[in-house]
């Protein structure tokens, strides 16, 4: 970031001028469904499921943790340590769709 940026964003604030940006958060189910979306297309790295589903470590970890834990994904050693999709997680994947309307 250079200082002019900076120096235009604090005068923009002093100023009392609001700078708005479009935030969009996602619940919980959404990112499930990303998650599994991508993995069920074929089996993915955590690498690539981080950067596509755009999460941070932390929350790929968490995300992770709780999709193995239900047994939603598992990893396939066979396969360069990549994790796929079960058919608990199809099914979940499925519903999550008809819940967001499309499919």
């Amino acid at each position: 970031m250079s200082a002019a940026y900076g120096t235009n964003l604090m005068s923009s604030v002093m100023e009392g001028k609001t700078i708005s940006r479009k935030v969009n958060f996602r619940c919980k189910h959404e990112i499930l469904r990303d998650i599994l979306g991508y993995v069920k297309e074929q089996p993915r790295i955590k690498t690539h499921i981080m950067h596509h589903c755009n999460l941070s470590y932390t929350m790929l970890s968490f995300y992770l943790q709780l999709c193995i834990g239900m047994g939603l994904l598992v990893w396939d050693l066979s396969n360069s340590g990549t994790l796929r999709i079960t058919e608990s997680g199809h099914r979940l994947f499925q519903v999550l769709m008809m819940l967001k309307g499309g499919m």
